[in-house]
Parts: C-alpha cells; sequence; structure tokens
C-alpha cells in the first residue's frame, strides 16, 4: 500500500483503532490512515483491544481475524453484546482466502471484510464508506430525536391538561354551585369529571406500558424469562368481551363483525387487551358510524393471528413508515385524542412475544391490522 495523503471527511470526527498482532501490519495501516486525516490508535490483540474500546469508543474497528487470547470474531462477538459498541462499525481482515472467515465476520455483523494483501484503495474506500454510513445515521437519529421532543413538547402537555382541565373546572363548578345547582346538573358534572379522569388514567396506563415494553426490549435476557413465564390466557373469550365493550364505548356495536376463535395461549391478558384496544379504537375513529370494523383471529400449524380492519381514512405509504412514539398524523386536520403512543407500542409489544404488525393501508379504503404470533405462544396443553 502507498501512504499517499488523502483527507478524511471533513467535520466528521475519525477515531480508528488497528487490532492486528503483526507489529509491521499496524504500523502500515496507522501510517496511511493518520496521513489521511485521521486519529489512528493501535493494539495487538483481542483483548486488549476490547479494553481500548469500552475507553475510547472509536468511529470504526478495523481488526485482523487471527490473533492470540481474543481473536477478531471473538472481539466482534464481544463488542456486539454491549448496548454502547453494538453499532460500531467493524471492519475484518484476514489472510485466508476461502469464503468461509468471511462469510461468518459478515454473518456476526461486520460491515465490511478485507482480503490481505489489500490495495491503499480499497483500505481508504472501506474506511471512507463505513465512516460516511456511520455519519448519516447519527444524523438521522439526531433529526429522530429533535423530532420526538418536538412532538412530546406539543403532544403530552396537551394530552395531560386537557383532562384535567375538565377535572378541575368541573370541580369548582360543583363548589361554587353546590346549592344552587339541580341533581341533574350535578350529574352532568360528575360524568364530566369521570370521563377526564378515565381519559388521563388511561394516557398513564399506555405510557406505563409503552415504558415497561421498551425496558423488556432493551434487556434480551429478561424478555426471554418474561416469555418462559408467560400464563396461559383464554385468548378468544377476552377478544370478544374486549372487542364489545371497546365498540359499544364508541357506539359502533351495530358495526362490529367478530370471527374469533376459542384459543388458549400462553399470552400476558393485559398485553393482548392492551394491542386489542389500540387497534379496535384506531379503527373506530378513523373509520365512519355504519361502516364495518371485522376482528378475526386465524390459527395455522405455526402462526396464531390476529387481524383488524376498517373502512375509513386509511393511511399513506409514507405515515406508515413514520409511525413513531408521540406522533400523531394531520392532528391539524382531524379532531383526535392521543399522545401517538399507540401503534408504536403495539408494534414493540409484538416483538417482545417474537411476533410482528404487519399494516396495510389505502387511503380512503381502509387500514388492515395483522398481528402474527409464532410458536412462542403456540396453543397450551391445557
Amino acid at each position: 500500500m502507498d501512504p499517499v495523503r488523502n483527507p478524511a471527511p471533513t467535520g466528521f470526527p475519525a477515531k480508528i483503532l488497528i487490532v492486528d498482532d503483526e507489529n509491521h501490519v499496524c504500523e502500515l495501516l496507522s501510517l496511511t490512515l493518520t496521513r489521511a486525516g485521521y486519529q489512528v490508535t493501535t493494539c495487538h490483540n483481542g483483548l486488549d483491544a476490547l479494553k481500548e474500546i469500552r475507553n475510547l469508543i472509536p468511529d470504526l474497528v478495523i481488526s485482523d481475524v487471527n490473533m492470540d487470547e481474543m481473536d477478531g470474531c471473538e472481539l466482534l462477538e464481544a463488542i456486539r453484546r454491549e448496548p454502547a459498541t453494538a453499532t460500531l462499525p467493524f471492519i475484518m481482515m484476514t489472510g485466508h482466502t476461502e469464503e468461509t472467515p468471511h462469510r461468518k465476520s459478515m454473518n456476526m455483523g461486520a460491515e465490511d471484510y478485507l482480503s490481505k494483501p489489500f490495495s491503499r484503495n480499497d483500505l481508504l474506500t472501506s474506511v471512507t464508506t463505513q465512516l460516511n454510513k456511520r455519519k448519516r445515521l447519527r444524523e438521522a437519529e439526531s433529526k429522530k430525536y429533535d423530532s420526538l421532543k418536538q412532538s412530546i413538547s406539543l403532544s403530552l402537555p396537551h394530552e395531560l391538561l386537557t383532562p384535567l382541565t375538565g377535572i378541575i373546572g368541573s370541580v369548582e363548578l360543583l363548589r361554587e354551585e353546590i346549592d344552587s345547582s339541580s341533581r341533574e346538573d350535578k350529574l352532568e358534572l360528575v360524568g364530566i369529571i369521570e370521563t377526564s379522569a378515565q381519559r388521563l388514567l388511561r394516557l398513564i396506563h399506555k405510557y406505563l406500558t409503552y415504558s415497561q415494553m421498551e425496558l423488556l426490549l432493551a434487556d434480551s435476557a429478561k424478555a426471554e424469562e418474561f416469555r418462559q413465564h408467560l400464563s396461559i390466557c383464554n385468548c378468544g373469550s377476552l377478544i370478544e368481551e374486549i372487542a364489545r365493550e371497546t365498540a359499544q364505548r364508541f357506539n359502533r356495536s351495530a358495526d362490529l363483525q367478530l370471527d374469533v376463535s376459542s384459543d388458549f395461549l400462553r399470552f400476558n391478558a393485559e398485553h393482548l387487551k392492551y394491542i386489542l384496544m389500540e387497534l379496535l379504537e384506531n379503527a373506530c375513529k378513523f373509520s365512519k358510524p355504519g361502516s364495518k370494523i371485522q376482528v378475526q383471529t386465524i390459527v395455522s400449524s405455526q402462526i396464531w393471528m390476529l387481524r383488524v380492519t376498517d373502512f375509513g381514512r386509511g393511511m399513506t405509504e409514507q405515515q406508515l413508515e413514520q409511525i413513531d412514539a408521540w406522533r400523531q398524523f394531520e392532528r391539524d386536520t382531524y379532531e383526535q385524542q392521543g399522545a401517538g403512543l399507540g401503534l408504536v407500542t403495539v408494534r414493540g409489544l409484538a416483538r417482545l412475544y417474537n411476533g410482528r404488525l404487519d399494516l396495510q393501508s389505502e387511503v380512503g379504503t381502509g387500514t388492515t391490522a395483522n398481528l402474527h404470533f409464532p410458536q412462542a405462544v403456540q396453543p397450551a396443553n391445557v
């Protein structure tokens, strides 16, 4: 490799860790990358590299496969297990010509692979590509974070203050007119207080469910422990009960069509209740009274599926892609309540059960939500 100067991308901090048990390889790579404008650190085995990664948190790791004490594959596996370094770009180097080490390292999550001997241009192209990818990911995460902050600042205060305003205002009226108001007026104010309190309670429940779900998904060991201790739930009976209650709350009982089988599954009843209520509330809110709302369960040898279909206003492909916490679409156009936690929590709960949420929607036609759950929640022996 000819270590010719080639400046690194401007404005992007580039700390690169080189790991190789051969001194001359480390020196040559370090010289090449330093002249290209990068900040370079070197280590000669995986164990030292792991300690350096934890202290330095570099922007990129370039590691040989074959090393004493801890090889490149073991190093890659170790950094992928730690949240702080799980997404760290990793380029693997090897002198092997066969495909097996290449395939193994890529399957483990290496972003690129260099076969020795490689040219200076191959090295710099690989490094630049991975650093630019990291930069784009950071920019996307920053935009998402800014959008989240804005959504929370707009949505959460409104959702908390609206029911509290109803409660406080009604209590003040009751206090001022406790002697002069009629029984009917008092009951009306009590009804407003109850409705507002229920709305506030639902928001708190949504937030707690979302938070607990995120904590479990962030810890694979705890998530697996949760799945191992699931109790048996009569899903068919619970679905019918919640579907009828939700439809009645929205005065849509006549629109509800149920095709639900009696399935006993290993499932947290509160989670299933949350999932169905969110999907049905959306179906009721975003479709007109008189249009059908269908709830079905479909069972195959490998999959148990819950399907909720409405024939309402639907969503665009862009809106489907942008579903996230604290985000609501067309709030300025349509008067609606909610903090935007519903679908993102349903999607997360599906992941918690090793399942998935598929949304199919067309503007002006309606939306179908399909929840697929695999063998992890197969019917239990009862």
